[in-house]
């Protein structure tokens, strides 16, 4: 989220970790074709895709980078 220019995006469904999980894969050695990070990931060092984990983390995430009133 430092070296480059970022797009957020929030989403919302009552299966939302789950399914992210699956299209986002961990992982970079070990994401498949057709996930996000093994379609377009190059460098394991460097993360081309952020999910939160947990309703937790993404409650902090949400207020770190979105503006409630325009939620």
């Amino acid at each position: 989220m430092t070296s480059r220019p970022v797009v957020f995006v929030l989403l919302q469904d009552k299966n939302v970790f789950q399914i992210t999980h699956k299209i986002i894969v961990t992982n970079t050695i070990k994401a498949a074709p057709g996930t996000i990070r093994g379609d377009f990931a190059i460098d394991a060092s460097k993360t081309i895709i952020h999910v939160s984990d947990s309703e937790k983390s993404a409650k902090i995430e949400i207020e770190r980078f979105f503006n409630s009133k325009k939620i």
